[in-house]
């Protein structure tokens, strides 16, 4: 039997070959965060962290790394289903979106952006990291530290004290309170989403080097 790449042009196989690597790579890491939580899927993972069973973060994390691969696996195997039924096609052909929105303030353009299996990490200015997951405007969390103090600003869905129902923006600082934003972070779509939050950490509107 021929191999399967044989008469196909190399840089269509090599584009072949890394779907099927990104969808072997985001099912295995998929399955291993399923059974370290000991949750059979993402549905068992948010109902765990409302119940209290699985601590706020990182389950929260967790959930939406889980429904952030299974999106991007998705999108894979269109576009590997596709590559199959146009092999030879010489036209356009799709891409996968990096996750990279447009207009990133500058001081996280001093070292490109990182795409992983489940977020977005970027570096700013005076050692800033920050690690983004979104899944709708309504699903995501934003994690910032610079050297060993973290802060985290996100939805999910778990009750604190003074703030209002679960499930609404609210930000933890180094120190372990949780208060709520001082920046309004409502958004009609993921890359306005992460634009505006973004732009807040960079300018001191949400706290970065401190209080």
């Amino acid at each position: 039997m021929d191999p399967f790449f044989t008469g196909i042009e190399p840089v269509v196989a090599t584009r072949m070959a890394g779907l099927s690597r990104q969808m072997f790579e985001l099912r295995e890491r998929h399955k291993e965060l399923l059974e370290q939580l000991d949750c059979e899927d993402a549905d068992a993972v948010l109902a765990a962290i409302r119940e209290g069973r699985l601590p706020e973060h990182p389950g929260y994390e967790a959930w939406l790394a889980l429904e952030l691969m299974r999106e991007r696996q998705q999108a894979a195997r269109e576009l590997l289903d596709w590559h199959c039924r146009h092999i030879r096609d010489d036209g356009e052909w799709p891409v996968i979106a990096d996750g990279i929105p447009d207009g990133l303030p500058a001081t996280f353009l001093v070292h490109p952006p990182e795409r992983h299996l489940d977020g977005l990490g970027l570096r700013g200015e005076d050692g800033l990291e920050v690690l983004a997951r979104v899944l709708t405007p309504r699903d995501w969390s934003f994690e910032w530290r610079r050297g060993d103090r973290l802060w985290r600003l996100d939805t999910a869905p778990v009750s604190h004290p003074g703030l209002p129902a679960a499930g609404g923006p609210h930000l933890h600082l180094p120190d372990g309170a949780v208060v709520a934003p001082a920046v309004d972070v409502e958004a009609a779509d993921c890359d306005a989403l992460i634009g505006i939050v973004l732009r807040a950490i960079a300018d001191g509107r949400l706290p970065a080097a401190h209080e």
